[in-house]
């Protein structure tokens, strides 16, 4: 039956069956979201993609690298920070038997020497100095 068309009909048919191509191919893009799926839909177009598709795992390289990164300075900065603390802990230890001592030696002998207190201002920190409580028997 269909052979039997006139050449304007059959070229109608022609058309019609190219727009539903077009448009079976242009609703497979809309709904993936992907203009080029396969080389032949845009050849033109194939260096650029492979160029994006590139630069992608690049990105997604460098933001994995970067995580990693991130968690062993976030694990070295915890670890700096305790330090830290027990070197703040053990400066307060070693001022508090220092003191100990000092007023200990000031009691013994009737107050502090001057080379006990040069020691103290030698060897304490500024904002860990404090004075040493004589008292005379």
């Amino acid at each position: 039956m269909l052979q039997n068309l006139d050449p304007a009909r059959s070229q109608f048919l022609n058309d019609l069956a190219s727009l539903q191509n077009r448009m079976t191919k242009t609703q497979a893009e809309l709904t993936s979201g992907i203009r080029i799926s396969k080389p032949s839909d845009d050849p033109t177009a194939v260096g650029d993609v492979l160029q994006l598709q590139s630069d992608i795992g690049r990105a997604t390289q460098v933001t994995s690298n970067l995580n990693g990164v991130k968690s062993e300075v976030d694990t070295a900065s915890g670890v700096v920070q305790n330090a830290v603390s027990l070197l703040d802990q053990a400066r307060s230890l070693a001022a508090g038997r220092l003191d100990h001592y000092f007023a200990h030696r000031a009691d013994c002998h009737g107050g502090a020497s001057g080379a006990d207190t040069q020691y103290v201002d030698r060897r304490q920190p500024s904002h860990l100095r404090r004075p040493l409580p004589v008292q005379r028997r």
